[in-house]
């Protein structure tokens, strides 16, 4: 028996088109399948449809409301989907209201593999691809990529969109500091990885592979051979792909920064401040390094608590941010005379104990926070090192009362230690003869 579903809901395609809802309402009331149902020759929707005709926002709203979150990701002939249809459109209020229900729908594609975004962009919707360049969430870390990503591109489009803001505040630099592995510093590269990063030619991999693949594909009598080779030159082009991904994330950066600097001095301020202080907690030491070279004031900006890049970079360990402070010169020192708005200069925020998942162990971690405790100490100017804080506690003060669980596990750990000390001589020696402490014991067996 012939299929006659898409003439059947040919009443539900007139009252979707001209926002009919009494009329699509008794439909769907009547009939379960027609809230999903593919209609004529396009296999649309009746989501599809009302987006389309772009009359009734309230129809839409109430489509939405009455489908699921995957059922907004239903595809029509061509691979569509409603968001794609409200990209084409224009219509950014039905876009936000998909998005919210499902954010997955912006990462969708169509048959000629475009995104929402792109179609939003081709058809020069400039407020609906302000809202999705924000709102879309890579499963790829890589955003930038030319062969993917689109963030570039539309930028150079549309440049002031590096100013603007979506519906939640955030901003295109806001957008980019979350994604720390677009940059060298806050990828967690290997030990091979980081030797071939930077030996790596990026223009030789892909024309060498290329023949490399062909041979793969009629290897003949050896294919142990090539296929080992295969997996080498993978692991060439991922390196190469990564590098690439670094490089477009700095261009990106250097846009979004100079567009940044095209407003007023409080746009400015406000637009580098807050993703440069993120930058300084996650250490990304290039976007930091790059938000300086272009805008030095960024420094002096401070969060809501008084504290600056450096106060940050101190609390939370970033040796290599904290390291910029020495490329000052003499406005170090006047970097490193300021406290924040609980009277805590930068050694009562190293004195501070920062959980660590990169350290195992409690007399290592303890040995390593000893170390950053006295590298700031040599910064700060000598009377700083017995300033009393807005809670009357001095820098060593804070350290002891902040580590005493760390010790105490690290006295533990002495007691194993010690119980077996005498199968080791040596510590046993250092131990008795020279009478060291626990945690000197401890840092001689690590």
């Amino acid at each position: 028996m012939a299929d006659n579903s898409a003439t059947r809901y040919l009443p539900l395609y007139n009252a979707a088109l001209h926002g009919d809802w009494i009329t699509a309402k008794r439909i769907f009331d009547s009939d379960s399948n027609a809230l999903t149902a593919k209609i004529l020759g396009l296999h649309e929707t009746a989501l599809h449809v009302s987006i389309s005709a772009g009359h009734s926002i309230e129809f839409v709203k109430k489509l939405v409301d009455r489908m699921s979150a995957d059922e907004l990701g239903i595809k029509n002939k061509y691979r569509n989907t409603p968001l794609h249809y409200a990209c084409v459109a224009g219509n950014t209020e039905a876009a936000k209201m998909l998005v919210k229900k499902n954010p997955r729908l912006p990462q969708e594609r169509d048959s000629s593999n475009d995104t929402p975004l792109h179609r939003a962009a081709a058809y020069a919707h400039k407020e609906t691809v302000q809202y999705l360049l924000l709102a879309t969430k890579d499963e790829d870390p890589s955003p930038f990529a030319k062969k993917d990503g689109i963030a570039l591109d539309l930028l150079e489009l549309y440049p002031t969109l590096a100013r603007g803001r979506d519906h939640r505040g955030v901003s295109a630099l806001d957008t980019l500091v979350e994604r720390p592995q677009a940059f060298a510093s806050g990828s967690r590269l290997g030990f091979f990885q980081c030797l071939f990063y930077h030996y790596f030619d990026g223009t030789s991999a892909d024309e060498e592979s290329a023949h490399r693949v062909e041979d793969v594909e009629n290897p003949g009598g050896n294919f142990d051979k090539y296929q080992k080779e295969s997996l080498q030159f993978q692991f060439l082009q991922h390196i190469q792909k990564t590098k690439l991904m670094h490089s477009q994330a700095m261009e990106l950066l250097r846009l979004l920064i100079s567009e940044a600097l095209k407003g007023s001095v409080s746009e400015a301020d406000d637009l580098l401040g807050p993703p440069t202080r993120i930058a300084a907690t996650l250490g990304i030491q290039e976007f930091v390094t790059e938000v300086i070279k272009s805008y030095p004031g960024t420094v002096w900006l401070r969060n809501m608590n008084g504290q600056n890049i450096f106060h940050l970079a101190v609390k939370h360990r970033q040796e290599k941010i904290f390291n910029l402070l020495y490329q000052m010169g003499t406005h170090n020192l006047f970097a490193t005379s300021l406290v924040d708005d609980f009277g805590n200069n930068m050694l009562h925020l190293a004195g501070k104990l920062e959980p660590s998942n990169k350290i195992s162990g409690a007399a290592l971690q303890m040995q390593r926070e000893l170390q950053w405790f006295k590298e700031v100490e040599k910064v700060v100017q000598p009377s700083y090192k017995d300033m009393k804080n807005k809670d009357w506690k001095s820098p060593r003060t804070v350290f002891a009362e902040e580590h005493k669980d760390l010790v105490e596990k690290g006295e533990k750990w002495m007691k194993i230690l010690l119980h077996h000390a005498q199968r080791l001589p040596h510590l046993w020696s250092q131990l008795c003869l020279q009478q060291l402490s626990p945690y000197q014991v401890a840092t001689i067996a690590i």
